[in-house]
């Protein structure tokens, strides 16, 4: 996919007869990638996923550790025993579902919606990589002096590819217009990249006669890292029931790196 090439969002995306939203009602306008990030575009993505092999797709999810149980980790790790989650495929729905892939179902799998199913951990795993371009894996350490990731191989992706997810990330934290902006860092020399998400809970009805269905609050994300020139820090929140990533899950984390900046806990 060509991360230049603009994708217009008026708002909402039809697929079929359905009617794809995007969390902005009256739509984003012409953007290219890097934005698309900044503003946590829905269209953008249901719009690019159509241009992709999606088991490609999620080869790549699961290479920056989504999907992946934390028995492949230290043993030390072992004790947190969370279930692997689910990076769904075309391959994957045949084979557990006995049914064909669907648009509809590339549309959700875009925006991480749909059969995924992912963890805190995995998040902070995946920001990890991006943020470091290596394919760093969890394990309790010791000592600062044990840390060294110099001798971990790069993950699959090409730096010059890396820098667009880095920028826009980068863009939705420190610039205007940023789902992340409210959570900025006030330092020149640690400033913090993100991504917000919100994800949809399931409806339930509460009163069937009268067809009337309650919504719980939806689940707010946020994942970034520290400090963006040169990272040391990666950070996952998942918000159960608060609402969205923006206003629920990104002042978490600003909390947390202010607290690590202010303390001057640093492994260098």
């Amino acid at each position: 996919v060509n991360p230049n090439k603009e994708q217009h969002c008026p708002g909402y995306f039809y697929y079929g007869n359905r009617k794809f939203n995007c969390w902005k009602q009256e739509g984003h306008g012409s953007l290219n990638m890097e934005s698309a990030i900044k503003h946590s575009c829905n269209v953008y993505f249901y719009k690019t996923i159509k241009d992709i092999d999606v088991e490609k797709v999620a080869n790549l999810a699961r290479s920056l550790g989504l999907g992946v149980g934390v028995k492949e980790y230290d043993d030390l790790l072992n004790d947190f025993n969370y279930a692997a989650g689910n990076i769904a495929s075309p391959k994957w729905k045949r084979r557990f579902k006995h049914e064909l892939w669907q648009g509809g179902d590339s549309i959700n799998f875009a925006i991480g919606q749909g059969y995924s199913l992912i963890n805190c951990f995995q998040l902070a795993v995946m920001v990890s990589r991006l943020a470091s371009g290596k394919n760093i894996k969890p394990r309790f350490v010791l000592s600062p002096n044990e840390k060294s990731y110099d001798d971990i191989e790069a993950i699959p992706i090409h730096e010059n590819f890396l820098n667009i997810v880095r920028n826009g990330m980068f863009k939705a934290t420190n610039e205007q217009g940023g789902t992340s902006f409210m959570s900025k860092l006030n330092f020149d020399d640690f400033k913090m990249c993100g991504k917000t998400g919100t994800v949809q809970t399931v409806s339930r009805f509460i009163d069937k006669n009268a067809k009337r269905e309650d919504f719980e609050n939806t689940h707010g994300i946020f994942v970034g890292f520290a400090p963006h020139h040169k990272p040391e820090y990666a950070i996952a929140i998942i918000n159960e029931h608060g609402g969205f990533g923006s206003s629920s899950a990104a002042p978490i984390a600003k909390n947390i790196m202010n607290f690590i900046k202010q303390n001057k806990f640093t492994w260098s």
